[in-house]
């Protein structure tokens, strides 16, 4: 699932996660503070109907975004994975530089009840720059253009060798899964690996999610690849 944690203070925490996954991440918190690590003074909070949060992405992100927001939004004062409070057009808010879709984007979040309020003023705002709201199809494009990895190639069976992350990983140090990473089944050169398809004019392939991609050997014999994990049409490729 994806997910952030933001620091907003010395001992305080905003834990953000994929909507349908709010629940399970509770009350595994809550399973981590009484169980694994009880000695901890740690308190977890949902505020999840607390707080309405906007995402905004592209290249004028942050001129739209400045229009409402009282404060800086430079990349020296909000670098990207930055945070901070704000001021939302006098409303106290948060401001998050995160981004799913390789764009320039932010999130800022506000107390629910003007949740309605600024998504109707932001997308206004974007309609007038030429742009609009825009839901999965567009933002699942945008990342795969761009080899951002989501649940659908991180699903368990996968390392971060599989996926090409493998610079990600630590190796001067212990760091989680580092050992578990390191175990032979994990490490066999006929291990599935994560490629970008592009479909041909002429290919009769079948690219379409969970369908088994064929390779063409030199010899003309054709051996199942592997699963294809998402396919999209863009119309731009």
């Amino acid at each position: 699932m994806a997910g952030t944690c933001a620091r907003l203070g010395v001992y305080h925490y905003g834990v953000t996660t994929t909507t349908a996954a709010a629940g399970p991440v509770m009350r595994h918190l809550d399973f981590v503070a009484q169980v694994l690590r009880p000695e901890l003074d740690v308190e977890c909070v949902s505020v999840t109907e607390q707080w309405a949060q906007v995402s905004v992405a592209g290249p004028w992100s942050r001129e739209m975004l400045q229009s409402v927001v009282e404060g800086d939004l430079s990349d020296a004062a909000v670098p990207f994975m930055g945070c901070g409070a704000v001021s939302v057009l006098g409303v106290p808010g948060r401001v998050f530089r995160i981004s799913f879709s390789g764009e320039r984007a932010y999130e800022v979040a506000v107390p629910a009840r003007f949740g309605a309020a600024l998504w109707r003023l932001l997308v206004g705002q974007a309609e007038g720059l030429g742009g609009g709201a825009y839901g999965l199809e567009a933002l699942n494009v945008l990342r795969i253009e761009k080899g951002f990895p989501t649940h659908a190639e991180i699903l368990g069976r996968t390392t971060a060798f599989d996926l090409g992350l493998e610079r990600m990983v630590a190796k001067g140090k212990d760091c989680v899964g580092w050992a578990s990473s390191r175990r032979t089944g994990l490490l066999e050169e006929d291990r599935e690996q994560l490629v970008g398809l592009r479909r041909g004019a002429r290919s009769g392939a079948d690219h379409r999610r969970g369908a088994s991609v064929p390779a063409q050997r030199r010899g003309g014999s054709r051996d199942r690849a592997g699963p294809c994990d998402l396919g999209l049409l863009v119309a731009d490729l």
